[in-house]
């Protein structure tokens, strides 16, 4: 039984329990009927939730009947850490397995009555409605369904002789689910599996079996050797991947997300509010020339602003060099001050007198966003606007 069923069941209903869980743990509780009118609960953590509670972590994509038995559920929430030396203690790198996390719509396909359905994080029988502009009205289910289908007919019969109480969490890739990686060809991939009687998690060994005998693809993945291993596949990560996904031995799960990703989607989302200020967060979350090619290419909107900044960052990393070579000879404070005073970045080279910096072009790509693009703007008006005007705004 699981630490959030187990709590549940001190209440007389899950719709009691689920106010509890809605006010105090900001975890979503909503209602299907099936076709027989049975009650189906979906629980999903929200955007307040602390994923660090247990109960939060427990309920990622749960679907429970009325008497808080499982139906399906995906694998707990990943605890979710922002650089390599924020591993937990607990977690074991060595020899985990490290997954790139597909850009796509996470879905469930699981077993009731006999029948399997596709799930996802917001309806229980995959009602979400579908961004497909060729089929109106059409659903995640539908979509997903007619990929299956493509493979086998009907869409189900890879499932035939597979076990009703596995649960497949699964990752839809389609030009449709609003991506931030631009696609191509749609793609279903498996991340993982449950097992509804148990609610635990499937060994990685299980997920290679079920991948290759459903013919369902993995994502790209490598075993980790330690720490350094990580850092190598973090920088090796493709630019516009949403993160990584960790697992060790113990089944302990950790997210790594991609600031490039998480900058560009920002970006992406922002529409009609897009700003420069957008598009220097993205140069700052990129880690070299590449990324920012990688991203111009994929957003030709975003190329002329980006190369802007790029240009200006260049060129004030090189203005701080050759004065910084001049000035650090002058062992007079003022005399110091006087050469480097009409410099927008002098604080850069006295935080490097005074032994509080050691790499200047560090200090300048991690420059704060709304300062590079006032820099920017002050240095060249004229292409600033133009390059404002590709965004279809002129703000800041």
């Amino acid at each position: 039984m699981l630490k959030i069923q187990e709590f549940i069941s001190y209440f007389s209903s899950i719709s009691e329990a689920s106010t509890y869980l809605k006010r105090n743990l900001g975890i979503d509780c909503s209602a299907e009927l099936d076709e027989s009118h049975r009650a189906m609960f979906l629980l999903k953590p929200g955007h307040i939730s602390d994923m660090t509670n247990p109960l939060v972590r427990e309920a990622n994509c749960l679907m429970l009947y009325a008497d808080g038995e499982i139906m399906a559920k995906s694998y707990d929430h990943p605890y979710v850490v922002k650089t390599a030396d924020k591993i937990p203690s607990y977690f074991d790198i060595t020899g985990a397995i490290c997954e790139e996390v597909p850009d796509g719509i996470d879905i469930v396909i699981y077993n009731v009555d006999g029948e399997w359905r596709i799930g996802t994080r917001d309806s229980i029988y995959g009602k979400t409605p579908s961004l497909s502009k060729n089929v109106p009205g059409s659903t995640v289910e539908h979509e997903v369904k007619r990929f299956l289908a493509i493979k086998s007919k009907p869409w189900a019969k890879s499932f035939e002789n597979v076990n009703p109480f596995l649960c497949f969490t699964c990752n839809f890739v389609t030009s449709s689910s609003n991506n931030v990686m631009p696609i191509l060809t749609s793609s279903l991939l498996l991340t993982g599996i449950m097992n509804s009687e148990t609610g635990k998690e499937m060994s990685a060994a299980m997920v290679e079996a079920m991948s290759e005998s459903l013919n369902i693809i993995r994502p790209p993945r490598s075993t980790l050797n330690g720490s350094v291993s990580l850092a190598n596949r973090l920088f090796n990560m493709r630019a516009l991947c949403p993160g990584l996904m960790l697992r060790d031995k113990n089944d302990n799960r950790l997210f790594v997300p991609n600031p490039i990703y998480a900058a560009v989607k920002n970006a992406k989302d922002a529409g009609t509010l897009l700003r420069p200020t957008h598009i220097a967060k993205i140069l700052k979350a990129c880690r070299d020339k590449a990324d920012a090619v990688t991203i111009m290419t994929s957003y030709d909107n975003f190329r002329p602003m980006l190369d802007l900044l790029r240009s200006v960052r260049g060129e004030l990393i090189q203005e701080l060099i050759m004065l910084w070579a001049v000035a650090k000879k002058e062992e007079d404070l003022k005399d110091f001050a006087g050469m480097v005073q009409h410099h927008p970045l002098n604080y850069v080279l006295f935080k490097l007198r005074n032994n509080e910096a050691t790499d200047l072009q560090h200090e300048v790509e991690h420059l704060k966003s709304h300062k590079l693009v006032n820099l920017a703007k002050e240095k060249w008006e004229k292409e600033f606007d133009a390059a404002s005007r590709s965004l279809k705004t002129t703000g800041g």
